[in-house]
Protein backbone atom coordinates (compact mmCIF):
# COMPACT_ATOMS: atom_id res chain seq x y z
CA UNK A 1 0.00 0.00 0.00
CA UNK A 2 0.94 3.84 -0.22
CA UNK A 3 2.19 5.69 2.71
CA UNK A 4 -0.78 8.59 1.75
CA UNK A 5 -3.21 6.28 3.73
CA UNK A 6 -1.73 7.46 6.77
CA UNK A 7 -1.56 10.80 4.78
CA UNK A 8 -5.38 10.46 4.54
CA UNK A 9 -5.76 9.03 8.31
CA UNK A 10 -3.87 12.41 9.87
CA UNK A 11 -5.88 14.85 7.03
CA UNK A 12 -9.34 12.91 8.14
CA UNK A 13 -8.35 13.42 12.28
CA UNK A 14 -6.96 17.30 11.34
CA UNK A 15 -10.64 18.42 9.41
CA UNK A 16 -13.34 20.48 11.18
CA UNK A 17 -16.23 17.71 13.29
CA UNK A 18 -19.25 18.80 11.46
CA UNK A 19 -22.05 16.30 11.37
CA UNK A 20 -23.01 14.90 7.86
CA UNK A 21 -26.74 16.83 8.57
CA UNK A 22 -29.34 16.30 6.83
CA UNK A 23 -30.64 18.25 3.33
CA UNK A 24 -32.96 20.54 6.03
CA UNK A 25 -30.39 21.48 7.48
CA UNK A 26 -28.87 22.98 4.65
CA UNK A 27 -31.75 25.13 3.89
CA UNK A 28 -32.50 26.07 0.54
CA UNK A 29 -35.01 24.56 -2.40
CA UNK A 30 -34.16 20.94 -0.96
CA UNK A 31 -34.78 21.87 2.33
CA UNK A 32 -38.65 22.63 1.34
CA UNK A 33 -39.23 20.50 -1.09
CA UNK A 34 -38.19 17.56 1.62
CA UNK A 35 -40.04 19.26 4.25
CA UNK A 36 -43.45 19.76 2.37
CA UNK A 37 -43.11 16.33 1.34
CA UNK A 38 -42.21 15.02 4.65
CA UNK A 39 -45.69 17.17 6.06
CA UNK A 40 -47.69 15.46 2.89
CA UNK A 41 -46.36 11.88 4.11
CA UNK A 42 -47.53 13.01 8.09
CA UNK A 43 -50.92 14.18 6.55
CA UNK A 44 -51.31 11.27 4.43
CA UNK A 45 -50.36 8.54 7.14
CA UNK A 46 -52.66 10.46 9.54
CA UNK A 47 -55.79 10.33 7.39
CA UNK A 48 -55.13 6.27 7.04
CA UNK A 49 -54.87 6.09 10.56
CA UNK A 50 -57.86 8.35 10.91
CA UNK A 51 -60.16 5.84 8.23
CA UNK A 52 -58.73 2.77 9.50
CA UNK A 53 -59.95 3.76 13.53
CA UNK A 54 -63.26 4.78 11.75
CA UNK A 55 -63.65 1.61 9.95
CA UNK A 56 -62.58 -0.37 13.18
CA UNK A 57 -65.32 1.72 15.23
CA UNK A 58 -68.11 0.52 12.62
CA UNK A 59 -67.21 -2.98 12.73
CA UNK A 60 -67.35 -3.48 16.30
CA UNK A 61 -69.14 -0.14 17.80
CA UNK A 62 -69.76 -2.00 21.06
CA UNK A 63 -66.12 -1.78 21.87
CA UNK A 64 -65.67 1.72 21.05
CA UNK A 65 -65.46 3.89 24.55
CA UNK A 66 -67.95 6.32 23.76
CA UNK A 67 -70.65 3.21 23.14
CA UNK A 68 -69.18 1.60 26.19
CA UNK A 69 -69.76 4.98 28.28
CA UNK A 70 -73.32 5.10 26.03
CA UNK A 71 -74.53 1.83 26.69
CA UNK A 72 -73.44 2.11 30.59
CA UNK A 73 -75.39 5.46 30.74
CA UNK A 74 -78.29 4.05 29.35
CA UNK A 75 -78.12 0.84 31.83
CA UNK A 76 -78.14 3.43 34.93
CA UNK A 77 -81.10 5.13 33.52
CA UNK A 78 -82.77 2.13 33.40
CA UNK A 79 -81.75 1.37 36.88
CA UNK A 80 -84.00 4.31 38.08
Amino acid sequence: MFKSAGLMRTAARAMPMRSAGSIKDAGGAFAKKGAAQEGKYMADDNAEKIRLLKEEIRKHPEDHPVAVALQKAVKDAEKK
